[in-house]
């Protein structure tokens, strides 16, 4: 028994190519901490304890897209969200930045923005590369004063609102509760924040609508040209509200109201366009 252990153990050793850098597919049967790795099963990680020891000499590259960046990202991080990302960009910030290792992050485990900028680095033949699943969040749990919260230095308050889900929970509405308030009467405005496919193919008629994307919303909205109280919100899947009510409390918007889950959440609550349940 002690044999094989340290047969096990050495085998361990003889995987990566920096302590916590691991490429080989996780076994059969456990849980998984990291539920992706399994679907990218070369590419080299990285775990907390090998990063902080690779990081200051490493091109650390956020593949998140521009606002989730501006939330919360670490200092230094070059974004390069994984949608955008060409081989020729890659290829001048190696050349900017000499030999050294490039390290792809996103929000956490269950992100795969990191997953697929390092399988288009794989593709691509690149080496020296890594990925860092353990994401921001898990991040600035361990090192706070290494980020930037809307690029300032994180304080206590500023990590108290970072991942609060309860205040989350808060402002978030049931498709029922969100329709009731939508025909309520008492004036709320109501931003769809879809994509125009997105909104072609489940149009929702509710009152006093404006659609904007999400990149427009948080633009009208640094410009105050969104008003600060008495707003419904809705996205797709309720992924992009989450980033947007970080703005929101930035701004000290007051009184609004996200749609949980999204207009997939309404579809499977079975109402129809205003909210009333389908016949």
């Amino acid at each position: 028994m002690r044999k094989t252990a340290v047969i096990l153990a050495l085998f361990a050793l003889a995987s990566s190519t920096l302590p916590g850098v691991c490429a080989q597919k996780p076994a059969k049967g456990k849980k998984l901490t990291f539920p992706n790795r399994p679907r990218f099963p070369k590419l080299p990680y990285l775990d907390t304890k090998a990063f902080e020891a690779l990081k200051n000499r490493a091109i650390v590259i956020d593949a998140r897209n521009a606002i989730e960046y501006e939330v919360i990202h670490i200092q230094g991080a070059i974004n390069l969200p994984v949608e955008k990302m060409k081989k020729k960009t890659l290829q001048k910030i190696r050349e900017k930045n000499g030999t050294r290792p490039i390290v792809f992050y996103c929000n956490g485990t269950t992100c795969q923005k990191s997953y697929k900028a390092g399988e288009k680095a794989r593709i691509w033949g690149w080496k020296n590369f890594y990925v860092y699943d353990s994401g921001i969040f898990h991040w600035t749990q361990i090192h706070p004063e290494t980020v930037l919260f809307f690029h300032k230095p994180v304080d206590k308050k500023a990590l108290a609102k970072i991942g609060d889900k309860a205040g989350l929970e808060r402002v978030s509405l049931s498709p029922k509760a969100f329709a009731k308030k939508a025909f309520s009467g008492q004036g709320y405005k109501v931003f769809d924040l879809r994509d125009r496919k997105e909104r072609s193919e489940y149009p929702l008629r509710l009152p006093r609508v404006a659609k904007l994307n999400m990149d427009k919303f948080v633009h009208a909205l640094k410009e105050n040209r969104i008003r600060k109280n008495k707003l419904l919100i809705f996205d797709t899947s309720g992924k992009q509200v989450k980033w947007l009510k970080y703005y929101l409390d930035q701004h000290g918007v007051k009184d609004y109201w996200l749609l949980k889950g999204g207009v997939l959440a309404w579809k499977k609550a079975g109402l129809d366009a205003r909210g009333k349940p389908a016949k």
